[in-house]
């Protein structure tokens, strides 16, 4: 019988190769990072998920643990020979890199510092050999009977094995967590351009920025988004300069990155409710990817212990009311921090869609959303009232004003979906490509007309006076 293998990946690409004298299917899809193998014949069926080292190194691709189909076992050991086999069934009791979720403290190596905060210290740091982010957080404190700290050690495994789980272009690569004296490490994928928020706000100087919702000049939730069709301002510079003008284009690539993001927390199975989306939870690598950051993290903390009164500063209050939702407002800013749902909300998703609509906003803008107000009273009872910030005439399209409007909607239920979002955001982003490749059409043609006047044939100079009228007016 001819085995089938399968690397599942994002790349969509399927190719056949010959594998010890056997012809097999390698389908590229490493979104899952595994491989599959089972009978070709009943490929679609049957899978038989197989962790094989040699042929990730060949292949390129980072598998992680084995989950054997033990109804295929006995075909497997039938089909493939013995030193094969022993292989296979070595792989089922060890595991590689990115196997297990709890790492090893030695091997996360803290570098220098590039960002911090109440909840901790954020480093570049590197971990067998790769460039990593980590996370450094304080504890409240580690038991230091051995039973009781292998008990901490095992929630925190459990959880971080569920946040390992989840992979995805547009979700920020959790590698893993780890345990040093009085703190807890999350290690998780480098993105070289830092945040959102840095990218569209740290450049700027406060002094020269404009308030766009102050109370006075605030309009109703019914007239907060402007309908006007007129594109957002475009170029950009220098990146290491750190000031970046960002292109139309390149702001709806950045929010449809992220709106995937969402779509896959929210289509897991349960769905995963991020509950802190706002711009800083929003990373973005050299190749300007947008990647959801930070969501789940608060269950692995909690698994450990973590002193949640370092939460509490008013910077990071305020900085999380900006972007929350009018129902989480009302439970009071103590359970907002919490992270508390409402009990009677059918779709607790729809909070994430609120924040997305700000976020949208700040892409827009370029602004902070409510710069203007420090109190958090002060923000929580402008949003519980109807207001949002205001948009100018002329700084985007209708169809993204809409969908703005939509997604910071009042009522829960009348938000969008991270479905709906993700298939608007493409029809803008084809509308707008179809748009600027008739700019780029047009400017070719009138280039070309200017050419050919400019190459046309000077006129020889005639002896006397014209026989003809001329038909243009001069002026001087």
């Amino acid at each position: 019988m001819d085995w089938a293998l399968a690397v599942e990946s994002n790349l969509g690409v399927s190719s056949k190769i010959q594998s010890r004298g056997r012809p097999s299917f390698v389908q590229a899809e490493a979104l899952h990072h595994s491989l599959k193998v089972g009978p070709a014949a009943r490929e679609r069926r049957h899978r038989f998920l197989l962790l094989a080292a040699r042929e990730c190194s060949t292949m390129g691709f980072c598998l992680s643990k084995c989950l054997p189909d033990s109804d295929m076992a006995a075909e497997l050991e039938a089909e493939l020979d013995e030193a094969s086999h022993s292989y296979v069934q070595q792989s089922t009791e060890q595991s590689t890199f990115g196997t297990t979720s709890l790492l090893a403290a030695d091997e996360v190596v803290c570098l220098n510092a590039i960002g911090e905060g109440p909840s901790g210290v954020i480093y570049k740091g590197s971990y067998r050999g790769s460039v990593v982010a980590v996370k450094k957080m304080k504890m409240i404190s580690l038991p230091s009977k051995p039973s009781a700290r292998e008990n901490v050690e095992m929630e925190l495994e459990v959880e971080a094995t569920r946040m390992g789980s989840l992979r995805h272009p547009n979700t920020v690569l959790f590698m893993g967590a780890c345990l040093q004296e009085d703190y807890f490490c999350i290690v998780s994928e480098y993105c070289t351009r830092g945040s959102l928020f840095n990218v569209l706000h740290a450049p700027k100087a406060s002094a020269s920025s404009r308030s766009r919702h102050k109370r006075k000049g605030s309009e109703p939730l019914s007239r907060a988004a402007s309908t006007s069709t007129a594109s957002a301002p475009g170029g950009t510079s220098d990146p290491a300069k750190k000031k970046v003008n960002l292109k139309w284009s390149l702001r709806i690539r950045l929010a449809l990155g992220a709106a995937r993001g969402l779509l896959y927390l929210h289509s897991a199975d349960p769905p995963l409710v991020h509950g802190q989306l706002k711009s800083t939870n929003i990373l973005v690598d050299d190749s300007w990817n947008a990647k959801l950051a930070d969501f789940g993290t608060r269950r692995v903390a909690e698994a450990v212990g973590f002193d949640r009164s370092r939460m509490n500063s008013i910077d990071e209050r305020s900085a999380l009311l900006r972007w929350t939702a009018p129902e989480l407002l009302k439970l009071g800013e103590e359970r907002v921090m919490k992270g508390a749902f409402p009990s009677d909300s059918a779709s607790p998703q729809a909070v994430d869609i609120f924040s997305f609509g700000l976020i949208m906003w700040e892409l827009t803008t370029g602004e902070l959303p409510y710069s203007d107000m420090h109190s958090n009273a002060e923000i929580s009872d402008y949003v519980q009232q109807g207001y949002r910030p205001i948009m100018k005439p002329g700084q985007c399209n209708i169809k993204w004003a809409e969908l703005m409007s939509r997604c910071w909607s009042h009522n829960p239920t009348r938000r969008p979906s991270a479905a709906e979002i993700v298939s608007s955001l493409e029809s803008i982003s084809k509308a707008d490509a179809i748009a600027q490749s008739a700019k780029k059409e047009t400017r070719v043609v009138n280039s070309n007309r200017a050419d050919y006047r400019f190459a046309e044939k000077p006129r020889s100079r005639s002896k006397g006076p014209s026989k003809f009228k001329s038909n243009v007016r001069v002026v001087v």
